[in-house]
């Protein structure tokens, strides 16, 4: 068997949760899936999936491996698309929509190198955060963060968003650095508002996902200015590390509690399937690759942070 083939096989199985449905979507029997992954596993020497008769589960070797595998894999189908590519460079109007933060902080910043890229092209550029049908809004592309696409969408994974929590330095001085869940409830905290009161941050604890409590002077409902309270010392703040990762590389915040990561969420590009992928939309997706690669955070993961029901903890 190709090694290839195994690896594909394996992220196909972890982005679809199960061996059936890998299966399906790969045209293959599920006894066929789980000899390709035993077959990987056999080469690597070491457990990635623990099966079970009702789920599986992901090893903390195969949260590593599958992270790197997902960034193997498109820069394979980079490479592939680089030499296929058409002669004539992609032009026209491309009509992208993309989560407002993810937008702001990250895809508009990057916008003036695909430009220079490909200057024959003109990119409408949307921000939102309700998932649309690119048919019916008349958009070429989305991007999403967590969403489950459509059955009529095809994609590409651009990275993988973990939640983390962040403080200013100064802060951190001041009080010192927390060292457990219920060590938050001496800190400030910045966060979202929910029936007037402060809406709690979901969590993983000790005894697995919980709901923890949150208070401080200031609470918004934008994200922005959530961080921006929380770089000038206001309180704890709690968001998705892609989006943080330029005040964590430049020291303005920093994380605390990486053990408590959780809501491992899904950075993909969705466009309509049934359809032979235009070389513009090719194009975008592949600098979106490169482009997420780029600011990704490297950072420790946790085996098994997938979103689960959190459950409510009091202080």
């Amino acid at each position: 068997m190709d090694l290839l083939g195994d690896i594909s096989v394996f992220v196909r199985t972890i982005d679809t949760g199960s061996f059936t449905a890998a299966a399906r979507t790969l045209g293959v029997t599920p006894s066929a899936v789980s000899r390709r992954i035993a077959h990987l596993e056999s080469e690597l020497g070491t457990r990635l999936i623990q099966r079970s008769t009702r789920s599986l589960r992901v090893t903390e070797d195969g949260v590593a491996f599958y992270e790197r595998c997902t960034r193997l894999l498109n820069d394979f189908e980079a490479a592939k698309h680089s030499l296929v590519r058409a002669r004539t460079a992609p032009r026209g109007i491309l009509r992208v929509d993309v989560p407002v933060l993810l937008g702001r902080r990250i895809i508009a910043p990057a916008m003036p190198r695909f430009l220079a890229r490909y200057p024959q092209l003109r990119v409408d550029l949307s921000l939102s955060d309700v998932f649309i049908d690119p048919v019916v809004a008349g958009v070429d592309l989305i991007v999403r963060i967590g969403s489950k696409p459509s059955s009529g969408l095809v994609g590409r994974r651009l990275g993988v968003a973990h939640s983390v929590i962040c403080g200013a330095p100064s802060l951190l001085r001041e009080r010192g650095h927390p060292t457990s869940i219920d060590d938050l409830a001496r800190f400030p905290c910045v966060g979202n508002l929910r029936d007037g009161k402060p809406e709690p941050w979901p969590l993983r604890g000790p005894d697995g996902p919980c709901e923890v409590p949150i208070s401080g002077p200031f609470h918004a409902d934008d994200s922005d200015v959530q961080l921006d309270a929380a770089v000038r010392g206001v309180g704890l703040v709690r968001g998705l590390d892609i989006l943080v990762s330029n005040e964590l590389r430049a020291g303005t915040l920093e994380e605390v509690l990486p053990e408590l990561r959780f809501l491992q969420r899904p950075i993909d590009a969705l466009y309509p399937s049934g359809r032979s992928v235009s070389a513009k939309v090719r194009a975008y997706v592949d600098f979106l690759v490169e482009l997420f690669h780029d600011v990704a955070v490297p950072v420790p993961r946790r085996s098994g942070d997938g979103e689960q029901s959190p459950r409510p903890r009091s202080r």
